[in-house]
């Protein structure tokens, strides 16, 4: 289960009165702003285990921030493709 702790700064009501283009090209850039801060997060606990002698731990969480990472670029041509249509 995750738990979202996370504070959303936005009205749900003034999403009723966007396109869903528009919807797609928000949440597209709140994906990517939400994924980068996990990734730093895992790339921080990577750290940490290292520092705790955990070398396999701290290889899976820096394995985990690359693929993270690597979905960003994924993000990011979709949302190039979202503003090209």
């Amino acid at each position: 289960m995750h738990h979202n702790n996370h504070k959303h700064h936005h009205s749900h009501e003034d999403e009723k009165n966007i396109s869903n283009k528009e919807k797609i090209v928000k949440l597209l850039n709140h994906w990517i702003k939400h994924n980068d801060d996990h990734t730093e997060n895992y790339k921080k606990w990577a750290q940490i285990a290292k520092s705790e002698n955990m070398l396999e731990l701290s290889e899976v969480l820096e394995d985990i921030a690359k693929k993270s990472k690597d979905m960003n670029v994924l993000f990011e041509k979709a949302l190039e493709l979202s503003n090209d249509s």
